[in-house]
């Protein structure tokens, strides 16, 4: 007797701890579901994400376009850039403030700042004797730099290394020593660099 009741407390004990490991399975695979689930959910938002930046990219790039069809690329004299340079640099403004709230990559964001510095050097130097000729091939340099962040951006790659130094450099080319040489000591630089 002892025998068969130590079988059917055996058995009881083999059904209780198999019913406690069933337990524990159904509330694993519960909670794999979950974690697949909120890794799926964090995947499609991840995604859409993505696309809107890609979306703000593509449409700060139409619009950089748009504005590069304002600015001097060439030798020009200070008196007919000036206008059209103050015309480019408002609308890439204008263009920016739209995309900058979704479009945080680092590459866009220093290409911008660096056409926005030139294209601020470039204008100071419009206000001073107008009718000298300047070269704004610079100028040129930093809307090829940015085109090209936003385009690498766009197909998902790394962007290329800039032609132009960033802002702080230029300036300090345009402006060593407390020297006003403006765009003419960028455009020496980029004769030194043979661009």
């Amino acid at each position: 007797m002892i025998t068969v009741g130590g079988s059917v407390v055996t058995a009881l004990g083999g059904v209780g701890v198999g019913y406690a490991l069933s337990l524990r399975a159904t509330r694993n695979q519960q909670r794999f579901q979950e974690l697949s689930a909120e890794k799926d959910w964090e995947f499609r938002e991840a995604q859409r994400v993505r696309e809107l930046q890609e979306n703000a990219a593509r449409e700060f790039a139409r619009d950089l376009n748009d504005a590069g069809r304002e600015v001097p690329t060439g030798q020009l004299r200070r008196s007919v850039a000036g206008d059209r340079i103050a015309t480019c640099q408002a609308k890439i403004r204008e263009a920016w403030g739209t995309a900058r709230s979704s479009l945080r990559d680092p590459a866009i964001m220093q290409a911008n700042h660096t056409l926005d510095t030139i294209l601020f050097i470039a204008w100071q130097d419009c206000t001073t004797e107008s009718d000298v000729e300047e070269n704004f091939f610079p100028i040129g340099l930093a809307f090829s730099d940015l085109q090209d962040a936003l385009s690498a951006f766009i197909v998902r790659e790394g962007a290329p290394p800039p032609r132009l130094p960033g802002p702080e450099q230029l300036n300090a080319l345009a402006y060593p020593s407390g020297e006003d040489l403006g765009l003419e000591g960028i455009c020496r630089w980029v004769a030194d660099q043979s661009l």
